[in-house]
């Protein structure tokens, strides 16, 4: 099972304090619009990889216990639905 995101935060200092406010809306948003919080931690890891400075363990720990996470939420019928739906 994927790391609970909570613990995936960025810290203070990380590269990825760039993408905090979009992990913290995505978790804001699980309940009520789960795909709209896909696509923010979608948006955020996108973000994360195209910084160029030298990424700590911790971040490279968040990237990719987000892209675990995400590859597993893909499989639910919602957001398989609208990928579908995206991408023909």
């Amino acid at each position: 099972m994927a790391t609970p995101l909570s613990q995936l935060m960025p810290a203070p200092n990380s590269v990825i304090k760039s993408v905090k406010k979009y992990l913290q809306q995505a978790v804001r948003l699980d309940k009520i619009e789960p795909l709209v919080a896909y696509y923010c931690r979608l948006y955020a890891i996108t973000t994360a990889m195209a910084i160029k400075s030298p990424k700590s363990k911790e971040d490279m720990k968040l990237i990719g216990g987000l892209m675990t996470w995400l590859e597993t939420v893909r499989a639910r019928p919602l957001i398989a639905a609208a990928s579908l739906h995206c991408f023909r």
